[in-house]
């Protein structure tokens, strides 16, 4: 990191190559002119960049981007992402495997994003042993009131019966 003789003087500690929550930091990027604070170009784990203080860095005031897309990331991170994806698919999508026990009997998937799927689930899943069950009525659509969090146990005494 090339500086010149006017930054010599300040005594700040190099952030170049280091992580702050899913900030890397990338290269110096000069000095805020009011409060004196060393600037770095950062790279968020979404992609985005951005040009931050160091001191918000290192106290943790920013740990991420604020982007549409981060959000986005954020969220497919989760287990219950992918259940919530799963059981959408079951019911929106012809080419599914599952499609004929589901979608193709008329079961609707009725939850229009992630965050109000878990709501009506009363939150993340208790454990990771816990699975999605439609209760009380298990040919009922995925929608609030008709789902919840269940044990395998729970789930198995809860399945429809082949005719």
């Amino acid at each position: 990191m090339k500086m010149s003789k006017r930054l010599k003087h300040y005594n700040f500690v190099n952030e170049v190559g280091n992580r702050h929550g899913d900030w890397l930091v990338l290269r110096y990027a000069g000095l805020a002119k009011l409060s004196g604070n060393a600037l770095w170009l950062c790279r968020c784990s979404c992609g985005h960049r951005a040009i931050l203080r160091g001191s918000k860095l290192r106290c943790g005031e920013t740990t991420h981007c604020k982007t549409s897309s981060h959000r986005t990331n954020q969220i497919t991170k989760h287990p219950e992402y992918k259940i919530y994806s799963e059981a959408k698919q079951r019911c929106t999508n012809p080419n599914s495997t599952s499609w004929h026990l589901y979608g193709g009997r008329g079961i609707k998937f009725k939850f229009k994003t992630f965050w109000g799927f878990i709501v009506a689930l009363g939150g993340f899943r208790p454990s990771a042993r816990h699975q999605l069950d439609r209760y009380p009525n298990n040919n009922g659509h995925y929608q609030a009131g008709n789902v919840r969090w269940a044990t395998p146990s729970q789930n198995a005494l809860n399945r429809r019966r082949a005719a």
